[in-house]
């Protein structure tokens, strides 16, 4: 209900007077507070930081001023994503990494396959074409970073053990590291499938 009412009603309000102001400064500063009390909102009431500003994205997106607020907020993006991977490297156990190897690397390639798997039957399940179904479901095999708050909630929790968060670390960001690798290989699936001989019936549902 809350974030309902503020991205029909509360939000729009606050934005529309300050792009009255035409003051780039002054707006780019409304979407930061946005964003940080929704997420101190959150917070209060005992949900992550990283859920409310996940909220104040929604919100924000609801408004007319949504891709002039995406523009003045891509810099912090890119800024903000380079501090997260930096600090995701930073907890790797490399000793983990080499004790459990064999068991890590399978993981790896179980949440590809099965990410890839399961986007590209969603996808086609939608209405998409087999040529985007293909690359959906390879660009997305990667474990999202959202699951990295997720592991730490979890950790934090004694939900999962520090052995176990370790391990997820490992296989998140191999599959990571891979993902050029994977889309590549979606590339050259979709140029290989353009030329297999579908029957006519199959054509018409993957085509």
């Amino acid at each position: 209900m809350f974030t309902f009412l503020s991205a029909r009603y509360v939000v729009p309000f606050i934005m529309y007077h300050v792009a009255k102001t035409r003051n780039n400064e002054l707006f780019l500063l409304s979407v930061i507070v946005i964003g940080l009390s929704v997420a101190w909102l959150t917070s209060m009431v005992g949900l992550s930081l990283a859920l409310g500003a996940f909220l104040a994205g929604l919100i924000i997106s609801e408004s007319e001023y949504s891709v002039q607020a995406l523009g003045n907020i891509i810099p912090f993006r890119d800024m903000f994503m380079s501090i997260f991977f930096i600090s995701i490297g930073m907890l790797l156990d490399l000793n983990i990494l080499r004790e459990h190897l064999l068991l890590i690397l399978a993981a790896t390639l179980a949440v590809l396959l099965l990410k890839a798997l399961a986007n590209s039957l969603s996808t086609f399940l939608i209405g998409f074409p087999l040529h985007t179904m293909i690359l959906v479901g390879f660009s997305l095999s990667q474990v999202g970073e959202f699951s990295f708050i997720l592991a730490k909630v979890g950790s934090a929790s004694g939900l999962i053990s520090s052995l176990m968060y370790q391990e997820f670390l490992d296989v998140a960001v191999l599959s990571m590291v891979l993902t050029p690798l994977f889309m590549s290989i979606g590339y050259r699936t979709t140029t290989f499938a353009d030329f297999l001989p579908f029957p006519p019936i199959l054509k018409q549902l993957v085509q």
